[in-house]
């Protein structure tokens, strides 16, 4: 087994990504992991990453498989870090339940992975065992490869501090990920150490520098402007999401927005299933 960890400026996202491809060559298969994918049960896998502190889970699960030689692989991106109790609720489990009553079309994968600290899908400057966007990404790679004979879309799902991550990683990996679907999230935030934000990124300088949205969405703009991004209604971030919606339009990004959703905040199957409509090959039309 070799592994390779490589420091980069990210001044430059193409060349970021083109970077990442090589080292992902690499350590994709530091996973160690077989991932299965059953059809309407969750499947658990334990696995070691050079980017986690600690083994981590990742959960899989699937709609029907047809003939088709296209699918959607959907990542559901976790709120809190892996524990037992979960306060926010679990993603996987609200989209099996949709599974379950046949509102998920065929030929859907979802995959939620799990973080040993929570998650904000950013990398420590310093501690190469908190990078959670490498960790990432490094799953995405590994389930991808499992898909390969196959034509595939890439999207992310989350909402809160994941909804943020989904937009975070997009706009670092554009050439990756096809599109998100986020709900209630902190899209305008600055660093606020209360969040647990100083877990990954450590501090207000390095948050700033490459991590907060407003000031990167413009950079991004060109790359990510014809994708799919649905950005859902909101229950705690109201302002937050209409500021970052303004910058979205300064910039000409295209997106689909349901300010009508009105939900706790928490993982919830009725707001899931109203942000994956937007995307045509997803949900069953009845």
């Amino acid at each position: 087994m070799i592994f390779l960890f490589i420091t980069f400026q990210r001044t430059d996202t193409t060349m970021k990504y083109c970077a990442w491809l090589m080292i992902l060559s690499f350590v994709t298969f530091a996973l160690n992991a077989q991932l299965s994918f059953p059809e309407g049960k969750i499947a658990c896998r334990k696995v070691k990453s050079l980017f986690q502190e600690d083994s981590t889970n990742i959960m899989t699960i699937q709609t029907k498989s047809s003939a088709s030689d296209s699918v959607s692989i959907i990542f559901i991106l976790p709120v809190e870090e892996q524990k037992e109790n979960q306060r926010f609720g679990s993603g996987i489990e609200e989209v099996r339940d949709l599974i379950d009553s046949n509102l998920i079309g065929e030929n859907v994968v979802f995959v939620q992975p799990e973080f040993t600290r929570i998650p904000w899908y950013g990398d420590h400057p310093a501690d190469t065992h908190i990078c959670q966007e490498k960790y990432l990404i490094q799953i995405i790679n590994q389930v991808t490869f499992s898909f390969s004979n196959r034509k595939y879309k890439i999207f992310l799902l989350g909402f809160s501090k994941s909804g943020w991550g989904c937009l975070s990683v997009m706009c670092n990996f554009p050439q990756l990920i096809d599109g998100i679907f986020i709900w209630d999230a902190p899209l305008s935030t600055g660093f606020n150490k209360e969040w647990g934000m100083d877990q990954v990124f450590r501090d207000k300088d390095y948050f700033d520098n490459y991590y907060r949205l407003t000031n990167r969405i413009g950079n991004s703009a060109d790359m990510i402007r014809k994708k799919t991004i649905v950005i859902g209604g909101y229950d705690l971030f109201q302002k937050q999401t209409k500021t970052f919606l303004k910058f979205m339009d300064a910039n000409q990004i295209q997106y689909h927005c349901n300010p009508a959703l009105k939900y706790k905040h928490e993982w919830n199957k009725e707001w899931i299933l109203s942000l994956l409509r937007y995307k045509n090959g997803i949900i069953h039309n009845k």
